[in-house]
């Protein structure tokens, strides 16, 4: 199957370790990796920080209460193996992408001021549409 695409796309040579080209792939690659374990860690944590809303709103029971509160601790394990491995990745990048600690982390999601549009994907922050109006 994968030399018939390569006929019909005209690959006369394949990408070998070393090669610019595979170079490029494999930076390629890590830099999908990054991001899509930034998106999981700051999804983990807006979660928690709907579940902390939620557990201090008033009107919810007790019996919810305790349920949320089982959901934040396995959220908390959740959120520290995500943010393992987010500063794995991020520290093979030259220069290195910023690390956290998990008690920086758990300190934003409990201020609620944790900025998910920061490094996010698409650079959202840079859209025109974002800059205030004079």
């Amino acid at each position: 199957a994968a030399e018939e695409l390569e006929e019909k796309l005209e690959i006369s040579q394949r990408w070998k370790p070393g090669t610019k080209e595979w170079e490029e792939g494999a930076e390629l690659h890590r830099e999908e990796e990054y991001l899509e374990a930034l998106d999981r860690l700051e999804s983990l944590v807006v979660s928690r920080i709907f579940e902390l809303a939620r557990q201090g709103q008033a009107g919810t029971g007790y019996k919810l209460r305790q349920h949320i509160s089982k959901a934040l601790t396995t959220r908390q394990q959740a959120i520290k193996a995500a943010l393992e491995h987010y500063n794995d990745l991020a520290s093979e990048f030259k220069p290195t992408r910023p690390t956290f600690d998990a008690q920086e982390i758990m300190e934003c999601a409990y201020m609620g001021e944790f900025d998910i549009l920061r490094l996010s994907r698409r650079g959202i922050l840079n859209k025109p549409w974002t800059k205030p109006a004079v």
